[in-house]
Parts: structure tokens; sequence; C-alpha cells
């Protein structure tokens, strides 16, 4: 993955509702970045990529988080 990503508005505001609103957009992409430099693609559908983390799926398209799930636990 290369390391400059987009992040949606959409994204941005999910984001926040988990971690909070204490990070700047910078922090925000630096973390997501982090979480999948080494992560595999789950899958892909319709030109979006699905990252399935513990606790959180990320939803991106062309290196744009377009927005951001989080996993229930059962």
């Amino acid at each position: 993955m290369k390391q400059s990503i987009t992040l949606s508005k959409h994204a941005v505001e999910r984001f926040k509702q988990w971690i909070g609103n204490e990070f700047s957009i910078y922090e925000m992409k630096q973390f997501i970045y982090r979480e999948l430099i080494d992560w595999p693609i789950s899958y892909s559908i319709n030109d979006r990529d699905y990252y399935i983390l513990p606790g959180v799926t990320y939803v991106m398209s062309q290196y744009r988080v377009i927005t951001l799930y989080l996993n229930q636990s059962t």
C-alpha cells in the first residue's frame, strides 16, 4: 500500500465516532496506514477493497478510505 491515502468526509466522521475528536486528519491517516500496511485485502468487489481487521473493517477505493465499520463481537 502506498503511504499517501485520503479519507472521505464520511470516513473522518466514522473515525471520530470510533476513536474520538482529538486526532488531526494527518494523524488519522497515519493511524489507518499503520493498521493496513501489512494487512492483506480480505476481499474486493465493485472496485472496492475491504480490509477486515479485529474490531473494524475499512472500505477503500484507489487509496481512498471511503468508510469504516465497527465489527460486532459475538
